[in-house]
C-alpha cells in the first residue's frame, strides 16, 4: 500500500521539480527579451525586471543602423564555428587513427602524452602567451586553433577505432591501400556515428 502511494506522488513531485527548474532556466532569457524591447531611459532608471518597461524598438534600430559591425560579428561567428568544427573533426580523427594502431612504436608513451592535458591545463595566461608567440593574436585563428584538438574526443574516437575489426585493416593492406586510403575508405565511413 505504501509503495503504491509513493508511485502516485512521484509524478506530481517530479512535475513540480521540472516546472521550477524550467522556470529557473527560462526566466533569464525572458528578462533579456523584455530588456531588449523596453524603453532605454526607464531601463536605466529602474533596472532590469521581469516585465516590459515601456515598449520600444530603439535597441534593434540601433543594432541594424550599425549593420556593418553586426553583419561582421555574425560572419565571424559562422566562420569560427564552421572552421573549428571541421578542423576539430579532422585533427581528432587523424590523431585517434594513429593512436589506435597497436603496432605503433611508442604508442603507450604517446597515449600518456595525450592524456596529460586532460588533467593538467596550462591556464589562460600561458595560452595567451602561446597565441601571441606564434603570431595569431588578434586574428580568427586565435579562436579556432586552441580548442581544435580536444584530447577527450581523440580518446573517444580511438576507443571506437579499437572496436573496428583488425581484419578490415589487414584486407585493405593486402589490396594495396596506404594508410591515408585505409583511414578515408575504411575507418571514417565506419566512424561517422562517433564523429
Amino acid at each position: 500500500m505504501r509503495k503504491n502511494k509513493r508511485r502516485e506522488v512521484f509524478p506530481y513531485l517530479n512535475g513540480l521539480l521540472m516546472g521550477v527548474l524550467g522556470a529557473i532556466f527560462v526566466i533569464p532569457f525572458w528578462m533579456m527579451l523584455t530588456a531588449s524591447f523596453s524603453d532605454n531611459t526607464r531601463l536605466m532608471a529602474n533596472g532590469i525586471s521581469v516585465w516590459f518597461q515601456g515598449f520600444s524598438f530603439e535597441g534593434y534600430v540601433f543594432l541594424f543602423q550599425m549593420s556593418d559591425i553586426f553583419a561582421r560579428a555574425i560572419l565571424n561567428s559562422v566562420i569560427v564555428s564552421l572552421a573549428s568544427s571541421v578542423l576539430s573533426v579532422v585533427l581528432c580523427t587523424s590523431a585517434a587513427y594513429v593512436l589506435s594502431k597497436k603496432d605503433l612504436v611508442g604508442r603507450k608513451i604517446l597515449n600518456i602524452v595525450f592524456m596529460i592535458p586532460m588533467f593538467f591545463g596550462g591556464g589562460m595566461i600561458p595560452t595567451f602567451l602561446v597565441i601571441r608567440g606564434i603570431g595569431i593574436y588578434n586574428t580568427l585563428w586565435s579562436l579556432i586553433l586552441p580548442g581544435s584538438l580536444a584530447v577527450a574526443n581523440v580518446l573517444l574516437i580511438r576507443n571506437y577505432f579499437y572496436g573496428i575489426p583488425h581484419s578490415l585493416y589487414e584486407a585493405s593492406e593486402l589490396d594495396g591501400a596506404n594508410q591515408l586510403q585505409i583511414l578515408t575508405k575504411v575507418y571514417i565511413p565506419l566512424a561517422v556515428p562517433i564523429m
